[in-house]
């Protein structure tokens, strides 16, 4: 007997869910960093657009640090990169 998968979180439907989880983000770390961290879809996207890989995302989720957090370093660095670089 298979058991039922939760809703996907809210911003999420299932096909994005579905596709986290084959580059390797389980349902379970996507739900957490939804719930508990805030994250959105465009959060995974830019981290995945900037090589991080699945395994990677999933340990930022499981110790507790937030997606968001990690995308406003990224984009900092970005602009400090074109403004002096």
């Amino acid at each position: 007997m298979e058991h039922a998968r939760p809703a996907p979180p809210q911003g999420f439907d299932e096909h994005v869910v579905d596709a986290l989880a084959d580059y390797g983000i389980p349902f379970e770390c996507v739900y957490k960093a939804v719930i508990d961290g805030g994250s959105s879809k465009a959060h995974f996207a830019l981290l995945i657009q900037e090589h991080f890989t699945g395994a990677e995302l999933r340990e930022l989720v499981a110790n507790g640090i937030q997606l968001s957090r990690v995308v406003d370093i990224i984009t900092k660095c970005q602009q400090v990169r074109v403004c002096c670089g």
